[in-house]
């Protein structure tokens, strides 16, 4: 879904899912403005995770990976398990602690 959802507030939404395949999750993310991203991860024992990044997380390494891109190419983010942890990673990216993003809805407000 490439087209932004909008909330009450005007803000654009990316809404996207991948399956789970070792404990990752791999999306493809368009280069578009987006407030908030959607990111759906459907485990191998069909629990769904969904992670409600605000701009600030993935703001800067989306702007270093939009710079790298041909025309119409998406940018690759995975989301990846870490014992305990869910980890950001954008592009290639120092990884980011997401964790605390799971089934946080406050961006969406």
């Amino acid at each position: 879904m490439e087209e932004p959802l909008l909330t009450s507030k005007k803000k654009r939404v990316l809404v996207a899912a991948a399956l789970e395949a070792g404990r990752v999750w791999s999306f493809l993310i368009p280069a578009k403005s987006y407030e908030v991203w959607t990111l759906l991860g459907l485990g191998q024992n069909d629990w769904i995770r969904d992670f409600i990044l605000p701009q600030k997380i993935f703001s800067q390494p989306f702007a270093q990976a939009k710079k790298a891109l041909k025309k119409d190419e998406k940018i690759p983010v995975t989301v990846r398990k870490d014992g305990d942890c869910f980890v950001l990673s954008i592009h290639g990216s120092d990884p980011v602690d997401i964790t605390d993003l799971e089934s946080n809805y406050e961006p969406l407000q």
